[in-house]
């Protein structure tokens, strides 16, 4: 949001966001990396099960 109000060079709600949605390769706690055209962001969605006191990993589920 920082980095799309600092590319938008004001606070209008509009320039914010055509700058969110401008975002690509965004590397954060979430590695959003795209949008698509309805402004959902395009990452993939990791499942983790916890046994015990172990996290493994079960599946990752890709966007279509």
């Amino acid at each position: 949001m920082l980095s799309a109000i600092e590319r938008a060079g004001s606070f209008d709600g509009e320039a914010i966001r055509d700058q969110l949605a401008a975002t690509k390769d965004y590397v954060g706690a979430t590695n959003i990396t795209n949008y698509d055209e309805n402004r959902h962001p395009t990452k993939s969605a990791v499942i983790f099960t916890i046994r015990g006191a172990e996290k493994q990993f079960h599946k990752q589920i890709d966007p279509f």
